[in-house]
């Protein structure tokens, strides 16, 4: 995958060669080139939006992350692809340091706990009353908050040293449902390097 800023996804470059087993959690080094890359799909979602400083920031961190990740296999082959990914990390870094500052808006500070149910009245001003009021009434289902996309969303980050835990607990099932049921599992816990959808980065799904 290659991105119309010619910076490669991490899929371009051959990983360490090692034997991995379904089931098992990620290693210190897959857990870390997958924050990198998941950083790195920020990067380029703000710089191609023109967000000029966040991407920068955001191209930033994942050259920090690569770098770590270098420093962890012994790989040359593989070190040799995180080195020129790197250098195209900082050789587009360095092209948005050159372009004229533009003001940045102001974003809250988003934190790992849940979020709350925002004001819908100052995050869509431009929606009417009446599609402000559908908009809260939706974003509730059996009870629970499933909130609209938002653009601040693209701010948070989703990638925490522990696993997620649904602060409301796994979805109810079924009689049916129970009599087939085996158990939850993370995509992680059974298949080896798990994608939402191949060739298409997480970041640019939206509800």
């Amino acid at each position: 995958l290659k991105t119309n800023l010619g910076i490669n996804s991490l899929d371009s470059i051959t990983r360490p060669n090692k034997n991995v087993t379904a089931g098992l959690p990620l290693s210190p080094l897959e857990s870390m080139l997958n924050k990198a890359q998941s950083t790195l799909d920020r990067a380029i979602s703000q710089d191609q939006q023109k967000n000029d400083q966040e991407a920068l920031d955001l191209y930033i961190e994942a050259v920090e992350l690569f770098i770590k990740a270098r420093n962890e296999t012994q790989d040359e082959s593989f070190k040799s692809g995180l080195n020129i990914k790197i250098k195209q990390l900082l050789d587009r870094a360095e092209d948005l340091k050159g372009l004229p500052a533009k003001p940045r808006q102001t974003l809250p500070v988003q934190s790992a706990s849940p979020r709350k149910l925002p004001t819908f009245t100052s995050l869509h001003s431009k929606l009417t009353a009446k599609e402000i009021e559908v908009l809260k009434n939706s974003s509730y289902i059996n009870d629970k908050v499933f909130l609209p996309w938002l653009e601040i969303d693209l701010q948070e980050k989703f990638e925490y040293d522990e696993p997620f835990i649904d602060p409301d607990g796994t979805l109810p099932l079924s009689n049916y449902q129970m009599a087939n049921f085996d158990s939850w599992k993370r995509p992680s816990e059974f298949m080896d390097k798990p994608k939402m959808i191949a060739m298409i980065s997480s970041e640019t799904i939206r509800q």
